[in-house]
């Protein structure tokens, strides 16, 4: 099992895990089409990664060509529209000619640098969200809702994520109701962001 798929089991493992103790349901979490909205990649190839199965051989370039579109289509304008193809190519120093041409086929592959400057337009950095594998995309994505379990079930662990808090003695309040631990929470939040603002 190459390093990529063990860091997908592992993340699932992970996941699954906290579903055990979790009111969700797998279906809810782990929802194919959210999912492949999300990262752009096929739900049919979505399921079987969740399912333990390899991914279909993708081509390099289509798969490229199939996240720049997803990119534009799922995140909007403040109006709702797509951004223009001459808004994102000025971003970092080309025209949109060239976006255009490639999200229609007509030329078919990107320079590295357009496929960062395309990343740095939607997320603020080159993240190699257009050039890495599947695997690779939906375990970033898996990231993101194994920590949300982790929070939903530690009230804390939001908390010590957010201000790089190591250890917290708590261990009298353990037994604390929910309710309890969510006033812990906004107050421990509240007084950590007005240390970091009196810095």
């Amino acid at each position: 099992m190459s390093d990529t798929r063990a860091t997908l089991a592992e993340t699932l493992r992970q996941i699954n895990t906290l579903l055990g103790a979790s009111a969700r349901q797998r279906e809810q979490v782990l929802n194919v089409a959210s999912l492949s909205q999300e990262t752009g990649i096929a739900a049919p190839t979505i399921q079987a990664l969740l399912d333990g199965r390899r991914a279909p051989d993708e081509d390099f370039d289509e798969r490229m060509r199939e996240r720049f579109i997803n990119l534009r289509t799922t995140r909007l304008r403040d109006d709702g529209k797509p951004y223009s193809y001459e808004e994102i190519a000025t971003s970092f120093g080309r025209t949109g000619a060239a976006l255009r041409a490639f999200a229609r086929g007509d030329i078919k592959s990107l320079q590295a640098e357009t496929a960062a400057g395309i990343e740095q337009f939607y997320f603020g950095r080159a993240t190699a969200y257009l050039s890495s594998d599947s695997v690779q995309v939906l375990d970033g994505a898996l990231q993101n809702v194994l920590h949300l379990l982790q929070r939903e079930l530690d009230p804390l662990a939001g908390v010590m994520e957010k201000h790089a808090v190591r250890h917290m003695a708590l261990r009298r309040a353990e037994g604390l109701p929910e309710a309890q631990w969510r006033v812990v929470e906004a107050t421990l939040n509240a007084l950590l962001d007005q240390v970091e603002d009196d810095q």
